[in-house]
C-alpha cells in the first residue's frame, strides 16, 4: 500500500511504461526483496512497470541503464543514497544523459541533506526536486514505515531557513532530521522520552517497538499551526511550487540520530560526541 501511493501518488507512473532499476542487495537487505516483490504485485495489478534488480553492481546497474532505458517513458533508479551518487557520477562520466531518462530516485537506510538532494538533482537533469527525489524511513522488522513527500522535503527546507522555526519543529536536533509521512493504519509512531517508537504488523506484531532512534511525532494539524505560528503557509507555498495534488493530511515522524550509537573499546563506551 504504501509503495503503490509512493509510486502513484507522487511519481506519478499512471500508464507510463517505467523501468525500475533496483540497485539494492537482492536477499542481504530487505530492501532489495522487498521492492522486487512491490513492483511484480504492481505489474499484476496492470501498471506498466518491470523490474530490473541488479543488485548493488555499478558496472551492471549502468549497462542495464544504457542498453534498456531508451524504452521506457520513465527510469527510477532505486538504492542507497551513497551508491545512488556513484551511479549519477559515473554516468556522467561515461557519457550518459540522465535527463532524457524522465529519471526519478528513491533511496533508503540513511538520511541525507538538502544539500545532496540538489547535488544529485542537479547531476541527474532533475528539474522538480520535491517530487522526483525521494527517502525511505524503514527498518528490517517492519519495513517501509513512512515516506518524504514533496510536503516534507518543503518543510525541511523551510526549516534550514528559519531557525526559530527549526527549533520548535526539532526538539533537541543538532542535525538535519530525516522527515516523512506515514499512514496510522500500517505503522503507528509515538514519541517517548526523546525517542520514537512503533506499533504495526510484519511477519510477527510488534507492540510499541524500539529501534533506539530519537525523533518525534508530529500531527498534521499541529505541524500546519507549527508553521503558521512562524508566518509560514505551507499550503500556499505547495501552490507556489505546483505539488498540491500530492497532499496527503498524514501525520509526520522525525529521526536524527541512534540513541544507542557507541563503541565499546576495552569495557569503555565511546559515543560520537566524544570524537
Amino acid at each position: 500500500l504504501i509503495h503503490e501511493l509512493l509510486l502513484a501518488q507522487q511519481f506519478k507512473i499512471g500508464n507510463d511504461p517505467t523501468l525500475f532499476v533496483n540497485t539494492f542487495g537482492m536477499g542481504i537487505w530487505i530492501a532489495g526483496v522487498l521492492w522486487n516483490r512491490t513492483c511484480l504485485n504492481l505489474a499484476r495489478k496492470g501498471y506498466r512497470i518491470s523490474v530490473a534488480p541488479v543488485g548493488p553492481n555499478l558496472e551492471t546497474c549502468l549497462d542495464v541503464i544504457q542498453k534498456l532505458a531508451h524504452h521506457y517513458k520513465r527510469v527510477i533508479l532505486c538504492g542507497y543514497p551513497p551508491f545512488i551518487s556513484s551511479c549519477i557520477s559515473e554516468g556522467c562520466r561515461r557519457g550518459i544523459d540522465w535527463s532524457r531518462y524522465s529519471l526519478q530516485l528513491l533511496m533508503a537506510a540513511e538520511g541525507f541533506s538538502e544539500e545532496f538532494r540538489e547535488h544529485l538533482g542537479a547531476r541527474a537533469g532533475i528539474s522538480n526536486t520535491f517530487r522526483d527525489i525521494c527517502n525511505i524511513y524503514g527498518t528490517v522488522e517492519l519495513s517501509t514505515q513512512a515516506t518524504e513527500t514533496p510536503l516534507t522535503t518543503l518543510i525541511r527546507k523551510i526549516a534550514l531557513a528559519h531557525p526559530a522555526f527549526f527549533r520548535d519543529l526539532f526538539p533537541g536536533a543538532d542535525r538535519l532530521p530525516t522527515l516523512a509521512q506515514f499512514h496510522p493504519s500500517v505503522v503507528w509512531f509515538e514519541a517517548i522520552d526523546g525517542e520514537v517508537i512503533a506499533t504495526g504488523h510484519a511477519s510477527i506484531p510488534l507492540v510499541r517497538y524500539r529501534f533506539y532512534d530519537r525523533g518525534g511525532v508530529i500531527g498534521y494539524d499541529s505541524m500546519v499551526q507549527i508553521a503558521q505560528a512562524h508566518g509560514i503557509d505551507l499550503l500556499e507555498e505547495a501552490r507556489k511550487l505546483d505539488f498540491t495534488d500530492t497532499l496527503m493530511q498524514l501525520p509526520f515522524v522525525f529521526v536524527f540520530e541512534r540513541a544507542d550509537q557507541a563503541l565499546s573499546l576495552m569495557g569503555l563506551l565511546i559515543y560520537p560526541e566524544f570524537l
